[in-house]
């Protein structure tokens, strides 16, 4: 009888740790519609446990600052949670409509990566070189 109750719980613990694995990544930026020379932010999120990020290519911007790290670690009633966010403060260098490609990070053995995030740029002053 408790063979059967340890079987039971064991299954319940794996059952508890792959849904409890619901990691996000995910990008998002601060505007979607800047203007040339103008600085906005990309920041690439993840709420779990991970490493191994690596950045898109930014094509078309160039980085002023980055990667900014940020790391939040949360303990409720035992329980805790981790976050990662990565940050790029950027600067258009043309006018268009561009892409700022896919982001990608290892989290629990798993490769992530972000949807790709078009930004609208529009004349604006001239970016020093």
């Amino acid at each position: 009888m408790k063979k059967k109750y340890y079987i039971l719980s064991v299954l319940l613990l794996w059952a508890g740790l792959l849904f409890a694995d619901d990691i996000r990544f995910t990008a998002s930026v601060n505007k979607t519609q800047v203007a040339t020379g103008e600085v906005f932010e990309v920041t690439f999120s993840v709420n779990g446990n991970a490493d191994h990020f690596a950045p898109p290519g930014f094509s078309g911007f160039q980085v002023v600052a980055g990667p900014n790290v940020s790391t939040s670690m949360t303990s409720v009633n035992g329980s805790m949670t981790m976050s990662n966010s990565y940050s790029y403060d950027l600067v258009p260098t043309k006018q268009g409509t561009f892409a700022i490609g896919s982001a990608s990070i290892v989290a629990n053995g798993r490769s992530l990566s972000t949807n790709p995030t078009r930004i609208t740029v529009v004349k604006g002053q001239p970016v020093p070189q």
